[in-house]
This record gives C-alpha cells, sequence and structure tokens, in this order.
C-alpha cells in the first residue's frame, strides 16, 4: 500500500516538474499543485478504505473463530453428558441383573457382583461393583417369596368371628412376604369334616398350611400324609403334637385358665359352685379347663366345681347351666373356654336373675354378643388372645419352613434330614377384656378401621401381583 502512495506522489511531483520546465504561468503551477493534492487526498481515501476493510475481515474471522469455538464447547458438553447417562443406565441395568439374580437363587452374592462388575464400563466399573454388592447381599437377606406359592388357613366352625382377625393377620403377612394366602374351613363342629377340608387344600398342592385342628388325635395321620408331601403345617389355636407339625402358636392357656380361676375365686371369696364347660378332645381347650380347674382346687378348695360339655355351642351351654343350677341352687359362675358357648351360660344367668345377671360368666376369646353382654353389665370378663398375632406368627412360621435355604442353624437338623424351622411353642399374647375396654374389641369397627368394608372382608384371600 505505501508503495502506491509513493507512486501517485511521485507522478504528482513530475507534472510539477513538467510544468515547470514549460515555463508556464504561476497560475499554472498552482493548478499543478492542486492537482498533487488532490492525488494526495485520493491516495489516502483509498488506504483508509482498505484499511476498513481489512478490520472487517479481520473481526468477522474472529467472530468465526468463536462461534466455531462455542459449538465444539458445546458438541463436548453433550458428548459428556450422554456419555454419563450411558453410564448410569449400564450400571442400573446391573444391578437390576444381579438383584433378579440373587432373588431367583440363581447367583450367590459374589457370583453376582462379579457379573455386575464385567458388564459395567471399565471407567465406572468399581462404582458399579459396589452398588451390585450391596443390591445382592439384601435381596439375599430378604424375606421375600414368589408369587406363585399359596398357603392356606383351614379352620373349624369357620364362621365364628375368632378365625377372622387371625387370618388378616396372615394376610398381612402374606401381603410382606409377596405370597398368597386363602381361608377355608369347616362351618360345623365335625372332626371328619375338617378332615375333609384339610385333605382338599392338600389336593391344591400348596406350599404350607396354617391349621387349628379340632382334635389332636384326628389330625396325626393327615399332617404326616402333608409333610410327605413337602407340605409345611403350622398349627395355631389347637395343637397335634405327636403328628410332626414343626410349629405351634397360641397364647399360654394354662396362663389363660389360671386366670379367669383367681379372678371368679377372689369375686366368690372361696365359696359357692362353679360350672366349667368342656369341648372334649380339643388341645387349648382342654388345657385351659384344667388349668383353671387345677387352680382352684390349690387355691380356694371350698369351690365345688362341676363340669360339662358343650361342643361350643351356646343352647347345649344353656341347657347345661339351667340343669346344673336346679340342681344346686348354690352354683354362682361359669367358665367357658371359648365365647360361642358363653352366651348360652349368659342368657341362663339372666333369666335366673330375672332380668339381672345373677351368674358370674367369664370365657376366653371374645364375639360381639360377648361384648354387648359385658357393656349391659351382664358377663364378668373375657380373656382374648391376640388373635391377629397369632396368624402373623402363624404365617411367619410356615413361610421359613418351607424355605429351609435361607436359614443357617447351628444345631445337627439338617445332617438328620430335619426341618431347620422348629418351634414346639409361640405365645401370641392376651388380653383381659372388660366393659371398660369392650369397645376395642369389635370385629366390625376393627376391620372398617384397617380400610376393610367390613368384617366379612377379614377372611377374603390375599392375592399376590
Amino acid at each position: 500500500m505505501k508503495k502506491k502512495v509513493i507512486a501517485i506522489v511521485t507522478i504528482a511531483a513530475m507534472s510539477v516538474g513538467l510544468l515547470a520546465g514549460c515555463s508556464k504561468p504561476k497560475t499554472e503551477e498552482e493548478k499543478a499543485a492542486s492537482a498533487v493534492s488532490a492525488a494526495v487526498k485520493e491516495a489516502e481515501e483509498e488506504v483508509k478504505k482498505e484499511a476498513e476493510e481489512v478490520d472487517k475481515a479481520v473481526s468477522e474471522a474472529v467472530d468465526e473463530a468463536a462461534k466455531e469455538a462455542e459449538a465444539e464447547e458445546k458438541a463436548t458438553e453433550e458428548a459428556v453428558s450422554e456419555a454419563a447417562k450411558e453410564a448410569e443406565k449400564e450400571e442400573k441395568e446391573a444391578e437390576a441383573a444381579v438383584s433378579e439374580a440373587a432373588k431367583d437363587g440363581t447367583l450367590d452374592a459374589a457370583a453376582a457382583v462379579e457379573e455386575a462388575a464385567e458388564e459395567a464400563e471399565a471407567e465406572d466399573a468399581v462404582e458399579t461393583a459396589a452398588a451390585a454388592e450391596a443390591v445382592a447381599t439384601a435381596a439375599g437377606s430378604a424375606l421375600k417369596g414368589d408369587p406363585s406359592e399359596t398357603y392356606y388357613m383351614c379352620a373349624f366352625v369357620s364362621g365364628v368371628e375368632y378365625w377372622y382377625p387371625v387370618f388378616q393377620g396372615m394376610k398381612d403377612c402374606a401381603d410382606a412376604l409377596g405370597v398368597q394366602a386363602y381361608y377355608m374351613g369347616t362351618p360345623e363342629y365335625d372332626v371328619s369334616a375338617e378332615v375333609e377340608v384339610f385333605d382338599q387344600i392338600l389336593a391344591l398342592n400348596p406350599t404350607g398350611i396354617v391349621l387349628s385342628p379340632i382334635t389332636a388325635e384326628s389330625f396325626v395321620d393327615p399332617i404326616q400324609r402333608a409333610m410327605d408331601q413337602g407340605v409345611e403345617i403350622v398349627t395355631f389355636a389347637s395343637d397335634s403334637e405327636e403328628s410332626g407339625r414343626t410349629s405351634y402358636v397360641t397364647s399360654d392357656n394354662n396362663k389363660e385358665g389360671a386366670a379367669a380361676a383367681k379372678e371368679i375365686g377372689e369375686a366368690l371369696g372361696g365359696k359357692g359352685s362353679v360350672l366349667v364347660m368342656r369341648n372334649a378332645g380339643q388341645t387349648n381347650h382342654e388345657t385351659r379347663d384344667n388349668a383353671f380347674i387345677a387352680y382352684l382346687a390349690e387355691n380356694y378348695p371350698d369351690i365345688k366345681v362341676y363340669e360339662e360339655n358343650s361342643g361350643q355351642d351356646a343352647d347345649a351351654t344353656y341347657t347345661a347351666t339351667m340343669t346344673t343350677y336346679q340342681k344346686d341352687p348354690d352354683l354362682k359362675a361359669v367358665f367357658t373356654p371359648e365365647a360361642s358357648s358363653a352366651v348360652g351360660a349368659a342368657q341362663a344367668g339372666i333369666e335366673i336373675g330375672n332380668g339381672e345377671q345373677a351368674l358370674l360368666v367369664a370365657c376366653c376369646d371374645t364375639s360381639e354378643e360377648v361384648l354387648d353382654l359385658l357393656q349391659a353389665d351382664k358377663f364378668f370378663f373375657a380373656i382374648a388372645p391376640d388373635q391377629y398375632l397369632q396368624g402373623y406368627m402363624a404365617m411367619i412360621d410356615c413361610y421359613l419352613a418351607s424355605h429351609n435355604e435361607i436359614l443357617q442353624p447351628m444345631n445337627a437338623r439338617a445332617d438328620e434330614g430335619q426341618n431347620l424351622w422348629q418351634s414346639s411353642y409361640m405365645d401370641n399374647g392376651l388380653s383381659i377384656v372388660t366393659k371398660e375396654n369392650a369397645s376395642s374389641f369389635y370385629l366390625d369397627d376393627y376391620a372398617k378401621s384397617i380400610g376393610l368394608s367390613g368384617a366379612d372382608a377379614l377372611v377374603e384371600p390375599y392375592v399376590a401381583e
């Protein structure tokens, strides 16, 4: 550019020299000078224009370079984000695979961790392996069954309210374990009928049965058949000790009988007569009655005790009570080992008292009729086993008896071919029910308090998803 300016100035100077050599008038010199000035100005303008063009080109180049750099940076960030997402996805897939494998028992925890680590990207393999180990350990220790597992409750006199909260406890436990739970039974108090229902359940090939046998002897062979078939049996409320069942869940029946005898003996001042109703062959009822009679004999020997059979029938108990009173007007109290027959004794006492309760009537278990009598001051008290816990504990027992693979006891049972989960007696606890707390034991209110439509919903099956 400088060379071009010099050339223009040189030409202008030569023009001046030529004009001077021709001896032109001064005005001509002035004209030459003016021409030189114009040429210089034109050169400057051209230089300025070209400089502006250069600046513009440089600015545009800088802007373009900045845009390219920004685009490259954004692309890099997107690539990093995508890589992170992919790594997270692979880690989750690996964890899921480990969890599923551990749950199905197809891999042990160590193998599951190793497989997860191999599937992970090298850059996050350590983190993935650690996560997989935690998942596998949790899955291996969790009490979680399979929805295909079915457990049944088998009861007699199946419409009796006692069983309803027991089965609700069983269902809630089944829900926690992820297995199925069903309620079956016979409506009558009949040994053969209950054995028949038991065999019907057995034909369904269940995982386990939670059973309350009417009598111990009648279920020795049926229970053994079931266990030979690979079906685990847990008894509750009543037992069949010689059958080989793995566990028995109940309240302390000796304590119940003795507690009832203590209250009645004190209330009578150690005098008078007491009628005890029996249900022959039912182990828990026999234990309660025997404990009641033994406590009176030891602590209140002057109280006379009568014994009659009821078969859990209110009418039979009413008749027995009236007959005993007619024979011995000094009859002051009646004890029944369950709630159904107790209502008959209470009715007899009210009739004897011409509308007022003339007898101290006490029982084990509760029913709506017993609770109404308590609140009306026409019943002495009831002893209520914790039915809900009874069902929950029985279900846990049956599940563990069916899943020895998760147990590691320090004993010789495995070597001897025995079930690793055995409990000859588990106590589910009890409550004393009086007028003051009777409102807490109404079945329909209880069902609604836990979100069910009513008492009948308590014995609806639980179907795992």
